[in-house]
């Protein structure tokens, strides 16, 4: 199980924390925390996250950990 988080420690660092964003996991779950002003400014942040150049999919396919898709969700608050 260590050996699994220190893995998967790569995965929590794709967030900048300086711009409201944050990562939490254990084990083989994860979940990616944005701040903004509004939905569409989260929902852009969370989509950079995933999407963007060395993001989450990128990491995803160099690490061989393929997601989950239905397993996923995205929360909005307001």
């Amino acid at each position: 199980m260590i050996l699994y988080i220190i893995y998967n420690a790569g995965l929590l660092e794709l967030v900048d924390k300086d711009n409201d964003e944050d990562a939490l996991g254990y084990v083989d779950n994860m979940a990616i925390l944005a701040i903004g002003d509004n939905l569409d400014n989260t929902t852009d942040k969370l989509f950079k996250i995933m999407n963007g150049r060395d993001g989450g999919l990128d990491w995803s396919r160099t690490h061989n950990s393929k997601f989950k898709i239905s397993k996923s969700v995205i929360m909005h608050t307001t």
